[in-house]
């Protein structure tokens, strides 16, 4: 059977001590190159993204001023505020694992654009017009987009 060629580039990482045994099945979750599990080429828009998420989770821990004026603006429940910290923590180690599991980055990305649609909606809402959407809001939904178009290019 001819091998199929794949539009994504791979680099390889350090191979395991004995090959990987995974199930033809579920070799489109995790692409492999002579049982060495590859990476997604280029990887930063993902990595990216994910600091600048593990960034925001560090802030969100005890919101900074212009994050708790801005949950504040959008009438965002203060009982939900402790679990932003632990989504954008989950969301920087689901894009990290995308990295090596193309399914992932498409999945993790797509819920990023999801809450990102979901603040812009939440500004427009509250008509909390100014900075807070079109600076924050909005800029993080279009990189958040750009890295979702990316990660489904390379799938």
């Amino acid at each position: 059977m001819p091998e199929r060629r794949s539009s994504v580039r791979v680099s390889r990482i350090a191979a395991p001590s004995r090959p990987l045994n995974v199930p033809s099945a579920r070799r489109t979750q995790i692409r492999t190159l002579e049982g060495v599990a590859a990476v997604i080429q280029p990887w930063w828009p993902l990595a990216g993204l994910a600091v600048i998420h593990l960034a925001d989770a560090a802030m969100c821990l005890k919101p900074v001023g212009f994050i708790r004026d801005c949950l504040r603006d959008v009438g965002f429940p203060r009982r939900f505020w402790p679990l932003l910290p632990l989504m954008k923590t989950a969301t920087a180690a689901g894009l990290v694992a995308g990295i090596w599991s193309t399914p992932l980055a498409v999945l993790t990305s797509a819920a990023v654009v999801c809450y990102f649609l979901t603040a812009v909606g939440m500004h427009i809402r509250a008509r909390d017009l100014g900075r807070n959407l079109f600076l924050n809001a909005s800029g993080m939904l279009v990189l958040s987009t750009a890295t979702f178009v990316f990660a489904l290019q390379t799938a």
